[in-house]
């Protein structure tokens, strides 16, 4: 299904595992370049890795835990600065 989102820049929290990562997958096989949070880095990098190599979008780990304003920004801000913009905000 095409649903218009090809070069959208998407940000999903808590991605590494689950419904996040469900959700971040799904994007990313939209074309959405999609940036993912986790609170736990090697965690987030694996999930990366893995949605990169199977749909050939950009995809950037953060470590961030989302009970921490200053985590907030620093993902919001990552997201918005690698992409260049921000169009799709998934919290999780």
């Amino acid at each position: 299904m095409d649903l218009g989102l090809k070069e959208a820049a998407a940000a999903v929290a808590g991605a590494s595992t689950g419904l996040g990562k469900a959700v971040a997958l799904g994007l990313a096989r939209e074309g959405c370049n999609i940036a993912i949070c986790s609170r736990y880095d090697e965690n987030v990098r694996k999930t990366a890795d893995e949605i990169e190599k199977e749909t050939g979008v950009t995809v950037l780990p953060v470590k961030a835990d989302l009970t921490s304003k200053d985590d907030i920004n620093y993902f919001i801000s990552s997201t918005a600065e690698k992409f260049g913009k921000l169009n799709i905000l998934y919290t999780n």
